[in-house]
């Protein structure tokens, strides 16, 4: 017994679509489809933002992971409210996110 198929069988060919004879533009129009939004809504001037990369004694890392897994908060909300509470000095008044 061969692994192969049997090629000398004819084979069925391709069938039309259900909806073959259907004109897409007159679904659109008949179930009349609500225009999609285009992109995400805006935000109220959003601070821009900067790709940060640095390296990190791994004690850092492992209070950072640490402070993850008791509050929620991600690396970039630890970071942030780190140097907010540290350095408040240094920041404009109408900063966006303070605690």
């Amino acid at each position: 017994m061969s692994s192969e198929p049997d090629l000398s069988i004819p084979r069925r060919g391709p069938r039309p679509a259900a909806d073959e004879a259907v004109d897409s533009a007159e679904v659109a129009r008949a179930t009349k489809i609500p225009p999609r939004p285009v992109g995400r809504p805006r935000r109220q001037r959003a601070e821009p933002v900067i790709q940060f990369s640095t390296r990190l004694g791994m004690s850092y890392r492992e209070a950072i992971d640490s402070v993850m897994d008791e509050t929620g908060d991600t690396i970039r909300e630890i970071i942030e409210h780190a140097l907010l509470e540290t350095y408040p000095g240094h920041f404009k008044q109408k900063s966006s996110k303070q605690r």
